[in-house]
């Protein structure tokens, strides 16, 4: 489980979240391949980040997403072969990254991989998001960085490049964590302007 000394493990899942993000963005637009290269670099990393959430003390080494996702399988006892398909996908995707490659006989494209994406990342996500045992953390983290303009009643893309075409994160899910925070007087702007922020800091608007 987490503590509050691990720091990779957190680094990784936001780093992995700012990738996923990106990768939709491309899928949603129609860039199924270079979406692809950016799903490998999401998965790795949030693959990463829950071994690290685990212990955060050991050396990961390379690239490649089956030996990542089956030390994840083992240590966590998560079924993880649904998913073996489009990892094998992101594979070629990433192995042609450059011109001068051949292009693979498996290379593919297609719009479902943005719901594959949603559902492999999420999943994903939400098995870190389990090993951090603060609940500031887990609603600070991840996908919520890309919230904190709901949070604030601010209009913004963020929100909408996260749940848009996403059948695994509902609307109703981001609302409990804005009840959340506004709960303990963050994200929620006082009487005499000032907001607070996870972490202590606060600004003042008027």
């Amino acid at each position: 489980m987490s503590s509050n000394s691990n720091k990779k493990g957190p680094a990784f899942l936001q780093t992995a979240t700012r990738n996923y993000i990106s990768g939709r963005l491309l899928f949603l637009n129609g860039q199924h391949y270079d979406g692809g290269v950016i799903a490998h670099e999401a998965i790795e990393k949030v693959l990463k980040s829950i071994l690290y959430l685990l212990n955060d003390n050991r050396v990961i080494r390379g690239h490649k997403l089956d030996p990542l996702a089956k030390q994840v399988e083992e240590e966590t006892g998560v079924d993880l072969t649904d998913f073996n398909n489009l990892f094998e996908y992101y594979e070629v995707c990433y192995a042609y990254r450059y011109p001068d490659d051949p292009q693979p006989k498996s290379f593919g494209t297609g719009t479902q991989y943005i719901h594959y994406k949603d559902k492999s990342f999420i999943t994903l996500h939400d098995l870190a998001l389990s090993k951090l045992n603060d609940q500031d953390e887990k609603n600070k983290s991840g996908i919520y960085t890309y919230c904190d303009d709901y949070f604030q009643d601010i209009s913004s893309q963020k929100l909408d490049n996260l749940i848009r075409a996403n059948e695994e994160i509902s609307k109703e899910r981001i609302e409990a964590v804005k009840e959340y925070w506004h709960g303990k007087g963050i994200y929620k702007k006082d009487q005499n302007g000032v907001t607070r922020f996870p972490g202590g800091m606060a600004t003042r608007s008027f």
